[in-house]
């Protein structure tokens, strides 16, 4: 299987083939070929293999998947959702002060709202806005969940080349578009 690797917000991002996702003028490519993968800005990455030296314990090697877990938890791969195509991304903070805002919103009788990103205005139906939001904040504690799940069953692993093999990259929730 090749890997290939992509600077994303100034993160090397090292997948398989089998794990990029290609998006182009909206469209998803679920499993795109070499040259849809090169042309969306991924180089091929040769892994090289290196013998476990003597120093290297089961610890440690635990230490660096859960570092590798959390690092793509954090990763443009989880932390995504698309409105008319636009990629985006909300953190936690950001959700809440918006919860804030549409409840202050719909009491005040307000039927519309603007989403802002990144300078861009994304014009909302409110009640949409909420229901968005809601489905963001069980997305997002989806993940939450799954990340958890990956980094116990790796601190469960008893073996150096068990961990080396395990793949952190299943379970996530579908990602969303409005």
């Amino acid at each position: 299987m090749k890997v290939y690797r992509k600077k994303i917000n100034d993160k090397l991002i090292i997948k398989p083939a089998n794990k990029i996702i290609v998006i182009k003028d909206g469209m998803q490519t679920i499993n795109p070929t070499h040259d849809m993968i090169i042309e969306d800005g991924w180089e091929e990455y040769v892994i090289e293999t290196v013998e476990t030296p003597a120093e290297v314990t089961l610890e440690s090697v635990k230490e660096e998947m859960v570092q590798m877990i959390l690092n793509y938890d954090s990763s443009e791969s989880v932390n995504v959702f698309y409105i008319g195509g636009q990629k985006m991304w909300l953190d936690k903070a950001t959700r809440v002060g918006l919860k804030l805002r549409f409840e202050s919103e719909l009491e005040s009788g307000v039927v519309d709202t603007t989403l802002w990103y990144n300078g861009v205005p994304f014009p909302l139906n409110l009640d949409d806005a909420v229901k968005m939001l809601h489905s963001i904040e069980i997305y997002a504690s989806m993940c939450y969940d799954n990340t958890q799940m990956h980094i116990a069953n790796v601190k469960a692993m008893e073996d150096i080349e068990s961990v080396r093999a395990y793949d952190y990259h299943t379970g996530y929730p579908e990602v969303l578009s409005f």
